[in-house]
């Protein structure tokens, strides 16, 4: 190969190496700014709790068994009572509602606030509600102070009762708080507006009375065995298209 020949072939390869490293940046710009933009889209999620008052951004919530104040509560609470209330771990939920609920309700025995907190240490799902919804931890850290004033004469919003679901997985309530009857009730031919007479936001004990009295009421050529039957035959009920 001649000389000019030569430099011709590395001057080539010289404006080829500069060539292609502009565009290697230009894809890793492209890649870290597509990065970036991920990364604020994903909704940043938020923990609440709602309790007693007088805690300050920087303090840590404890169980309510390691706090002195509530061990007389805890003591006299029956097995079913703990294993439902869980007072050895903190709640927290991502329902901003919820845990204003929460709040108000702890109203009724002393000062109340919400905070906006942190989790401490490995966060449970809590099994009462849907995945994402509620959680429990052994401790958690106070972000901040809401400046919602929480008295027990507030109205709560009902976020919970939104969650609540029969034993089949159907919803409680529906969007305005109303009873809804569960897939073996409608299997009987109840339905909502046997129950709206009720109210918002029942006790469960009352709605579940007031559909097994319509059933009986539609349907009182049934005997107790042959109600007992179709109870069991209907919680099945997605087999009758429901």
């Amino acid at each position: 190969m001649e000389l000019n020949e030569l430099a011709r072939t590395s001057d080539e390869t010289m404006r080829g190496s500069s060539q292609t490293q502009p565009n290697l940046d230009h894809r890793r710009r492209l890649q870290v700014s597509k990065k970036n933009k991920e990364l604020k889209s994903k909704p940043t999620v938020k923990y609440w709790h709602g309790g007693s008052a007088g805690r300050l951004v920087g303090d840590q919530l404890i169980p309510g068994t390691e706090v002195p104040e509530y061990s007389r509560v805890v003591a006299e609470m029956s097995p079913d009572v703990f294993n439902q209330q869980r007072p050895d771990y903190v709640h927290i939920t991502t329902d901003r509602d919820m845990a204003y609920d929460y709040a108000i309700s702890y109203a009724k025995y002393g000062p109340a606030a919400l905070y906006e907190v942190k989790p401490l240490g490995h966060l449970e799902h809590d099994p009462d509600y849907p995945r994402g919804v509620s959680h429990r931890c052994r401790s958690a850290l106070v972000i901040s102070v809401a400046p919602d004033v929480i008295t027990s004469e507030l109205v709560e919003t009902g976020a919970a009762h939104g969650y609540e679901t029969w034993d089949d997985g159907s919803p409680l309530y529906d969007d305005e708080g109303f009873a809804l009857p569960a897939k073996k009730h409608q299997y009987f031919g109840v339905k909502a507006a046997h129950l709206k007479s009720l109210g918002i936001y029942a006790d469960f004990d009352a709605i579940n009375e007031r559909c097994v009295t319509t059933v009986k009421e539609l349907r009182p050529s049934l005997s107790p065995e042959h109600f007992a039957e179709y109870q069991q035959r209907a919680a099945s009920a997605n087999a009758f298209g429901l």
